[in-house]
């Protein structure tokens, strides 16, 4: 599947701060998503203060809504994220 320029610069940055793993879930991992729909991404790696940071710039420099979910946290939001990865529903970007 094609990816969108911002969900690669997107992805690009996260792995360039240290995220060890970077996927993509949701509108733009089923498909072709519009330039303004948000992007979904859970990573593994990052510290909490990085990933703060890139939740607060991402969208700005990609010009769209971006939302982080940490896998490192076994939060149910989390597990259910491991979950899709495995069912191929949430796509590796980096």
């Amino acid at each position: 599947m094609e990816l969108s320029p911002a969900v690669q610069e997107a992805a690009q940055a996260l792995k360039a701060a240290g995220a060890q793993e970077v996927y993509v879930y949701g509108s733009h991992a089923r498909g072709p998503a519009g330039p303004h729909v948000e992007i979904d991404f859970a990573v593994r790696g990052l510290e909490w203060m990085v990933l703060d940071q890139l939740i607060c710039d991402l969208p700005h420099r990609v010009g769209a809504p971006v939302e982080i979910v940490s896998l490192d946290e076994p939060t149910a939001f989390a597990l259910h994220l491991e979950s899709a990865i495995r069912r191929g529903r949430a796509i590796r970007v980096a």
